[in-house]
C-alpha cells in the first residue's frame, strides 16, 4: 500500500432542520396531535463527507466558515467528534442559515434553505484561500454547491484548485452537486463551473441533468465518456441504477448495494467519502468505487445521520 494521503474538504457546513413529512401531514390532516420528532443535525455537503471520512478513519481536514456563537461551535464539535481536523475552519459573523429537510416515509427528501431572522450565510472568500494549503495535502475535495455564481465563494474555490491543478503532486476531487441552472452556454456561472470541472482529476455526480449541464449531452453514460478522455476519473451515479465509472478507454458498471432505504440525505456524499477513504489508502480505482457503494447503502438504511460502517468492515467487503 502506498502512504496514507492527506484530505482537505472545502466547502459548506450548515445545521439542517429535519421533518418527518409524512407523518406530520397525516396527523395534521386527521386531527391528531403530532407526535413526528423534528431535529436538528449538521450538515453541508462537503461536511458531511468530511465527517464520513472522519468516522472512516482518513487524515481528513475540513476548511469552511462557521459562525462565532453556538450554532457554529455546534457544527464545529461534531466534526472535530467525527475524527476531522478544524484546524483550518473559519469562524466570522454570528449565524448561519439553516436547511429544511422534509423527509418522506420511502427515505426519499427534498429540501431548501430558510433564511430566518439572526441567521446569515457565512461563505468563503477569495482571501480565505492560502495556497501554502496547497503543499499541506495530497487530495482537495469540493463540491459544486461552493460554485453557484460570480461571488467570491465561487471564484475564490475555481481560482485555488486551479492552482491545485498546477501541482502534480495534488489531487482535486470534485461533486458535481449542482445549485445553479443555467440560461445558456454562455451563462457565467456556468462557465466558472466548467473551469472547475476541467481542473478536477476525479468527477462524481448524480443523474444525467446534473452532468448534461457540464458536457451538453443528455446520456449519463456519453457525459462520463466524455470527460473521461480529458484525463478523468468520472464517476456517474444514477439513484437505483448501476454507477457508471469511466477512466482512459475503459467504462464499467456497478450495482449499487441492495438496501431498504430509510434515510437518503447524504448518500452521495457518503458515497464520496468510502471512494476518498480507499482512494488515500492507495486502492484500486474499481475497489473504489465498490466501497462508495457500499457506504452510499450504509447511510440510505440507517436512520443515523452521518452514518458509515466500519473500516475494516468496508476493506472486507471488497474483497
Amino acid at each position: 500500500m502506498a502512504k496514507v494521503k492527506r484530505i482537505l474538504c472545502i466547502g459548506d457546513s450548515r445545521p439542517d432542520v429535519v421533518i418527518p413529512y409524512d407523518e406530520m401531514k397525516q396527523n395534521s390532516f386527521s386531527g391528531g396531535v403530532c407526535t413526528a420528532e423534528v431535529r436538528i443535525k449538521p450538515g453541508g455537503t462537503v461536511s458531511n463527507c468530511a465527517s464520513m471520512l472522519g468516522k472512516l478513519g482518513a487524515d481528513v481536514s475540513f476548511m469552511g466558515v462557521f459562525g462565532e456563537g453556538e450554532k457554529g461551535q455546534f457544527l464545529i464539535d461534531d466534526l472535530v467528534t467525527s475524527g476531522v481536523s478544524c484546524e483550518h475552519c473559519i469562524r466570522r459573523l454570528d449565524g448561519l442559515f439553516p436547511v429544511i429537510v422534509a423527509v418522506a416515509a420511502d427515505g426519499s427528501q427534498v429540501s431548501d434553505a430558510l433564511f430566518l431572522p439572526g441567521y446569515r450565510y457565512t461563505e468563503l472568500c477569495e482571501a480565505d484561500f492560502d495556497e501554502s494549503l496547497i503543499d499541506k495535502f495530497d487530495i482537495i475535495h469540493i463540491s459544486g454547491a461552493n460554485i453557484t455564481g460570480l461571488n467570491e465563494t465561487s471564484t475564490g474555490t475555481v481560482k485555488f484548485i486551479e492552482k491545485c491543478a498546477e501541482h502534480d503532486g495534488v489531487i482535486v476531487s470534485m461533486d458535481l452537486n449542482l445549485r445553479i441552472k443555467s440560461t445558456g452556454p454562455d451563462d457565467p456561472k456556468l462557465m466558472l463551473l466548467r473551469r472547475a470541472v476541467a481542473a478536477a482529476d476525479i468527477i462524481f455526480g448524480s443523474g444525467a441533468p446534473e452532468f448534461e449541464e457540464v458536457t451538453g449531452l443528455p446520456d449519463l453514460r456519453d457525459s462520463a465518456v466524455q470527460l473521461s478522455r480529458t484525463g478523468k476519473v468520472v464517476i456517474a451515479r444514477d439513484g437505483a441504477e448501476p454507477v457508471i465509472l469511466a477512466f482512459g478507454d475503459t467504462v464499467e458498471e456497478y450495482p449499487v448495494s441492495p438496501v431498504v432505504p430509510i434515510n437518503t440525505i447524504g448518500a452521495g456524499d457518503s458515497f464520496d467519502a468510502g471512494f476518498l477513504r480507499l482512494y488515500s489508502d492507495g486502492y484500486s480505482i474499481r475497489d473504489c468505487v465498490k466501497a462508495g457503494n457500499i457506504c452510499a447503502g450504509y447511510t440510505i438504511s440507517h436512520s443515523e445521520f452521518r452514518a458509515v460502517p466500519e473500516y475494516e468492515k468496508l476493506t472486507e467487503a471488497i474483497r
